[in-house]
């Protein structure tokens, strides 16, 4: 089969197994104690986050679902890495539903997300951001764990290529009449004042 006959992929592929990933961490590492929680794989927008976790954002009139968004520039990342993500949103969401914050507005992670990281079987380090900065530590629970779950990691291959930054076309022109200049979108006719020279485009 040469790759123009393989069947297209479709994102709900990946979805489907980072949920069987959520699922499986969740009771190895977690003990099986996480609830509610939704994943979604949006585009990272114009910050820089691999993921995120936000608390009840997912609201009906019987419960509410915490989300763990997986940016879906970081699918690019590879398999380890990205299980890396899930299980370091994963800690904030435990926090979260034990009423415990972790993080300020500005994504400072305090001791209380160390704590839950370290639990989980990540390696954290202290940076600008507080704790935020994760790794799978080696001989932990969290890299058994990447070995042992039952996931296709197959799915994981694709890389989403960067849009190229277009500078859009202007209509402002330049004109100068010697002393100064100006910038408009139309025909300028007009004498400076200052020199009482044209101004002339350039």
């Amino acid at each position: 089969m040469t790759t123009k006959d393989k069947p297209l992929q479709k994102m709900s592929v990946i979805q489907i197994e980072i949920e069987k990933a959520l699922e499986q961490f969740n009771t190895i590492l977690f003990n099986g104690k996480l609830e509610n929680v939704l994943i979604t794989l949006q585009t990272k927008g114009r910050g820089n986050f691999a993921g995120w976790c936000w608390a009840e954002k997912w609201v009906s009139k019987e419960s509410s679902h915490t989300e763990i968004n997986i940016s879906a520039e970081y699918l690019t990342a590879g398999y380890e890495p990205l299980m890396e993500v899930l299980i370091h949103e994963m800690a904030h969401a435990i926090n979260s539903q034990n009423g415990i914050k972790d993080c300020s507005k500005t994504q400072y992670h305090n001791k209380h997300f160390k704590s839950a990281a370290e639990l989980a079987g990540l390696h954290v380090e202290q940076g600008k951001k507080g704790w935020a900065y994760t790794s799978i530590a080696k001989g932990g629970i969290a890299e058994k764990a990447l070995k042992d779950i039952n996931i296709d990691r197959d799915v994981f291959i694709y890389q989403r290529a960067e849009q190229a930054k277009v500078k859009a076309i202007t209509k402002m022109k330049k004109w100068s009449c010697g002393c100064t200049n100006v910038r408009c979108a139309v025909e300028l006719l007009a004498e400076c004042q200052d020199c009482g020279n044209e101004f002339i485009q350039q």
